[in-house]
């Protein structure tokens, strides 16, 4: 649903790819964790889509905050240029 409204609702599909990110953390797992990178890696790119790369700093850094103890995460982060 997130992809589908991508193009005409990018702040929608923001929205809702954090709110699986946050599941998916919350899951905890390597697998579930690469899930998240993926998703953060759209949310990414919809936030340069829109100009707004300083709100998409602002939330990767609070979820590296957050997460601090989740070694994997790191990794997957790391792994993936977030």
């Amino acid at each position: 649903m997130a992809k589908a409204a991508e193009e005409a609702y990018p702040e929608e599909a923001i929205r809702l790819y954090k709110c699986m990110v946050e599941r998916l953390i919350n899951a905890r797992g390597r697998e579930n964790y690469q899930q998240a990178v993926g998703h953060l890696t759209r949310v990414k790119r919809l936030y340069a889509k829109q100009g707004l790369e300083a709100e998409w700093h602002t939330y990767i850094t609070n979820l590296r905050n957050s997460t601090k103890s989740l070694r994997a995460l790191k990794e997957e982060l790391e792994k993936q240029g977030l």
